[in-house]
């Protein structure tokens, strides 16, 4: 992303008033002291120790240049600078300059600049920065400078001040960050141009070196070549002032920008949105090349979802691809795939494409008290707002709103706990309504029931110890139990003897909500086994009729979960060693795992809908091992980002294939059941 740094402050901003030049009659800007002619003009000049006012108002930015000169053989002074507000209350005192003496008469550039938090000063003296202080809320704002000079003996010491500006150069930028898919990190200038000088730029590392020098003319667009920008960390710009008349160099401005190195595995766009026909740029990085690696790019056109995939060949890669012309709307996503087809990391995008449907929709129908609101907004007319109000029956207890919007977008918005019952969202253009959209937000209790049965026999369990959200009990001598748990989605975690521990999820939605549970029991044979249950990531339902394979070099072995329980069991003989699992359901990601074989291994399996969260945190798995080589399971599916990725293999399988996965089910049926 290039990143085209603008002004946007008008030229007249960068006028600055240096009273005291050739010609220049003397202004009322100081008390005590007095005037003299130096040089190129009239100066403020007082005796050593005394002390001079500036009386210009200090708003953020004060600079002038001290000129410290003496009569007799080593004698000298000092300078100090006071900050303090309308009652004289001191904020910070700074000596500048040193030791000064009649043998020499040097020129200090002093500049006092508010730092960009607002919440203190700091000093710079010939570009150097000297010392910073922080503002105290009792002393109030501070306001004016006080100009100390003292000396060590009792001889004509004079301190002069020259030069005073309230105004200063500015270096200006969009953003604050560059990033690996940038050639160039642009930039410009503006500053007073007084006569007889010039202005440069000095580029620094993270380290404090000077990486580059650049002179410069009046509000000029310069450029760091992305080779200079190596180290990760904080880079610095900062704008100088050379006088031909003192050979001073005067610092004036200063902009920081970050350089962000990825530390792992990682995928970046140069940019966050397209339009069809678009370049689209693309940057890889892993800390050392691995074959195997690709990435996927999902998008959609006229024909249905399509997907673009090359191979990454070296660590670091760069890559330029153009969107075709019939890419539809859209939120997409690229994904970085390892040699095992894993995603390793992924980046969204969104495609702005003309002539679309106006739309406004919220991610869900239902949220819990801590979920993250997703609104989706599409073609929205220029000067849009979106306004989200939380409420509680009939009262609003949050407003929030998003001015002057246009195009298509995604805003998020977390509930944090707030106490309210439902959502509602509304984008408005003037007065008019253009969409609105409403969701419930759970809150309260709910009272849960069920039954608690064998997954392979289908009869009762009692004695059954049930944890649901924090609330326990035991299932009675026909399974039965019952439980009051807070609404949303809880854990859940079932006991018993002889068999394996359900540890799941269930979302409880409802204020009345009825909820069977399987649990499997522990296989105990002479050879390896491989047995467990397929559930809903979310609902923890058991996901009946899914395909299951497992594959060990050319053997393969398939079937589909329990018609009502979601079970599975693996007992072929010869069931030994390294398998790849593979599970699949239609409105499903796909799950893809190594299973080491050595025993009886129960693996419980997880699937996320297609479109569910790309977030969702490993937990370790809800499984374990009947026997002494069980693999730990996992309820996480092999990619991060669960996004689409069934629905749009579906789209493009050839039906001739579909017809032959739906015969062999159907064949797989008959066979285990």
């Amino acid at each position: 992303m290039l990143l085209l740094c603008l002004l946007a402050i008008p030229a007249s901003a960068w006028e600055q008033s240096f009273e005291n030049h050739p010609g220049d009659e003397p202004q009322n800007v100081f008390s005590g002291g007095n005037i003299h002619n130096y040089g190129h003009g009239y100066i403020y000049r007082m005796y050593t120790p005394n002390s001079i006012e500036i009386k210009k108002p200090f708003d953020g930015y004060l600079g002038f240049t001290l000129i410290p000169e003496g009569t007799g053989s080593g004698k000298s002074g000092r300078a100090y600078i006071h900050l303090v507000n309308s009652d004289g209350i001191e904020y910070f005192n700074l000596r500048i300059g040193g030791i000064f003496n009649e043998l020499t008469s040097p020129k200090y550039r002093v500049e006092v600049i508010e730092e960009s938090s607002g919440q203190g000063v700091t000093i710079y003296v010939d570009g150097v920065e000297r010392g910073s202080a922080s503002y105290i809320a009792e002393k109030g704002t501070p306001e004016k400078i006080i100009i100390e000079g003292t000396r060590n003996d009792y001889v004509e010491v004079y301190l002069g001040i020259d030069d005073i500006s309230n105004n200063y150069g500015m270096v200006g930028c969009d953003n604050d960050f560059v990033s690996e898919t940038d050639d160039y990190q642009y930039y410009t200038v503006g500053y007073p141009k007084p006569d007889l000088a010039y202005m440069f730029t000095k580029i620094y590392d993270p380290n404090n070196n000077v990486i580059a020098t650049q002179n410069i003319s009046n509000y000029s667009e310069l450029s760091i070549e992305k080779s200079m920008i190596v180290d990760p960390g904080t880079y610095s710009i900062k704008l100088f002032m050379h006088d031909n008349l003192s050979g001073n160099n005067y610092y004036f401005a200063q902009r920081n920008f970050i350089f962000n190195k990825p530390s792992g595995k990682s995928i970046i766009l140069d940019k966050e949105e397209y339009a069809p026909g678009d370049q689209v740029q693309i940057f890889t990085y892993m800390p050392s090349y691995s074959s195997g690696h690709k990435v996927t790019v999902n998008y959609k056109t006229s024909s249905g979802y399509t997907s673009y995939t090359y191979d990454v060949t070296s660590a670091e890669q760069n890559k330029n691809w153009v969107l075709p012309s019939n890419a539809q709307g859209g939120s997409f996503f690229a994904y970085f795939r390892d040699s095992s087809d894993n995603v390793v990391a992924y980046d969204s995008f969104e495609i702005i494409a003309p002539l679309g449907t106006m739309s406004l929709t919220l991610d869900k129908s239902t949220y819990e008290k801590n979920d993250t609101v997703r609104i989706t907004y599409k073609y929205l007319p220029e000067d849009s707002d979106i306004t989200l109000i939380l409420r509680s029956g009939t009262t609003n207890v949050y407003t929030e709103s998003w001015r002057d919007l246009s195009g298509s977008g995604v805003i998020t918005f977390n509930i944090n706990g707030r106490a309210a019952d439902s959502i509602y969202v509304k984008a408005v253009s003037g007065s008019n309504i253009l969409k609105e959209a409403t969701a419930k937000i759970l809150s309260g209790e709910g009272f849960v029931s069920g039954k608690v049965y064998d997954s392979t026999t289908a009869t009762p369990i009692s004695g059954a110890t049930i944890s649901i959200g924090g609330s326990q009990t035991t299932t009675d001598v026909v399974g039965y139990y019952e439980l009051s748990v807070p609404l949303g989605t809880q854990p859940v975690t079932i006991t018993k003897d002889g068999y394996q521990q359900y540890t799941g999820n269930m979302q409880v939605y409802s204020f009345a909500f009825s909820k069977l549970f399987y649990l499997v029991p522990i296989v105990e044979s002479d050879s390896n086994t491989l047995y467990g249950t397929i559930e809903d990531y979310y609902t923890g339902e058991p996901l009946t009729g899914t395909y299951i394979q497992i594959k060990n070099g050319s053997t393969v072995y398939t079937m589909l979960t329990h018609s009502r329980t979601g079970n599975y069991l693996f007992d072929q003989e010869g069931l030994e060693g390294t398998w790849t699992l593979t599970v699949t359901k239609t409105g499903y990601d796909t799950y893809t795992r190594k299973v080491t074989l050595e025993g009886d291994t129960y693996l419980s399996i997880k699937l996320v809908p297609v479109g569910g969260s790309p977030n969702i945190p490993d937990d370790g798995g809800s499984g374990g091992s009947g026997g002494t080589g069980g693999t730990e399971s996992t309820d996480r599916p092999s990619r991060e980002a669960a996004k689409e990725s069934l629905t749009w293999l579906e789209s493009v399988m050839p039906n001739l294939i579909k017809l032959v996965v739906v015969v062999f089910v159907l064949a797989l049926i008959g066979w285990r059941f």
